[in-house]
């Protein structure tokens, strides 16, 4: 009899999940980009595919610093895809400016799907049963305002998917890799992440100096950034209004549409 060994088996488990996730995120996906999705991809496509100038030329304009200042972690993104579709455009001809559309949108999509098994992982790994997990994670992801990102609609499906597999890793650089990635995305970010160091550190000093690095790393990008590109200081991701910080922060528990007073009570009644 042949024996299959645990890590053969936790492999073949993955691979399941990504196909799983690949087929419902192709069926959920709602075949177009959002606003947000839709300025990042814009701005990798005229880069890569309408413009001959260098990086550093492309972004004097103050709208295309503006933009990268806002979201390079999805324009990165979108260079890779758009980059390897380019390499199969040589080869087999398709309408490049459609499908690299379709693809910067259904990116999004399939990393809410993959949030989704991540968190019933999760679930399992705290000793709760498979059939018990898959019911609290069905509650939270489809009983919530949660359920819209499996559509593609919002750009921060990426931070769900990080946060997630954060509490999954177990390796302390991994989970510095992804702090430093949440904070890189939106600074604000850097609450969540408090809160995480916290769950791990509470107030030891390797808690802090672990704080100290991600807070560094973040420091020194912006500090590279404003000093490489003009004009960089109209694309810094910060809002100081404190009107606006607060009506943010109220709408998010009490706005009818989105708040989670009004959008998760399955996820507060589980």
């Amino acid at each position: 009899m042949k024996c299959v060994s645990l890590k053969d088996n936790n492999k073949f488990t993955l691979l399941n999940v990504i196909l799983i996730s690949i087929f419902l995120s192709f069926f959920l996906f709602r075949g177009r980009l959002g606003s947000d999705d839709l300025q990042a991809y814009t701005f990798a496509y005229n880069f890569l595919i309408n413009s001959d100038q260098s990086f550093f030329d492309f972004l004097k304009e103050e709208n295309n610093a503006w933009q990268f200042g806002h979201r390079k972690i999805w324009i990165f993104q979108n260079f890779i895809i758009i980059s390897v579709l380019k390499f199969f455009n040589f080869f087999i001809s398709f309408n490049l400016d459609a499908l690299s559309r379709y693809f910067c949108g259904w990116i999004i999509s399939f990393y809410t799907v993959i949030a989704y098994f991540v968190f019933i992982k999760i679930l399992v790994k705290n000793e709760l049963k498979l059939y018990f997990s898959i019911f609290i994670g069905s509650g939270i992801f489809l009983g919530s305002s949660l359920i819209s990102y499996f559509t593609g609609s919002y750009i921060e499906s990426l931070v769900i998917l990080l946060i997630s597999i954060r509490y999954l890793v177990k390796n302390h650089y991994v989970k510095f890799i992804l702090d430093a990635l949440l904070v890189l995305i939106k600074p604000y970010y850097l609450a969540a992440v408090i809160a995480l160091v916290y769950t791990d550190h509470k107030f030891e000093k390797k808690g802090i100096i672990y704080f100290t690095a991600v807070c560094f790393v973040v420091f020194i990008e912006k500090i590279i950034l404003k000093n490489m590109f003009t004009g960089f200081l109209v694309g810094l991701p910060f809002n100081f209004n404190i009107y606006f910080i607060l009506k943010n922060i109220f709408d998010t528990f009490f706005s009818y549409g989105f708040g989670i007073l009004f959008t998760s009570f399955i996820p507060f009644f589980l």
